[in-house]
């Protein structure tokens, strides 16, 4: 369920790509600028959509898939950290999309280890929020 939610980034990030590249290297900030809020924001859009519904709805989503409630009590536990962890992670393709076609992977490989760290201290959080 969770990566179905990036399944439905992928496109935007395989129309954005090319249009966003050739705008930065002909030097035009605000047309890029504008390809990549408009690209977030869509993304926004539908991370937090799908994410607020299967949050909401998990336990009748794994049972209508699973047919099986137990599944939903062993797992119950993960699910909410899992879906932030999917919602951070879908907000982090936008950017990463963009620096990598600028060739800024110095930036990147800066980016990316920030955002392992903060995922890692999230997901503690979380785990250790629902054992409260």
């Amino acid at each position: 369920l969770g990566m179905g939610i990036t399944q439905l980034i992928y496109p935007i990030t395989s129309a954005l790509f090319p249009n966003y590249t050739k705008l930065h290297f002909q030097n035009k900030s605000s047309a890029s600028y504008y390809e990549f809020r408009f690209a977030f924001q869509l993304v926004g859009a539908l991370s937090i959509t799908f994410v607020s519904i299967f949050s909401i709805f998990s336990k009748e989503i794994l049972y209508v898939w699973t047919t099986n409630n137990i599944l939903f009590e062993n797992v119950s536990h993960i699910i909410f950290p899992f879906f932030i962890g999917i919602l951070f992670y879908s907000f982090q393709i936008i950017p990463t999309l963009c620096i990598s076609a600028i060739g800024d992977t110095k930036r990147l490989n800066i980016i990316s280890v920030i955002t392992i760290v903060l995922y890692v201290l999230l997901l503690n959080l979380s785990i250790g929020l629902q054992k409260i």
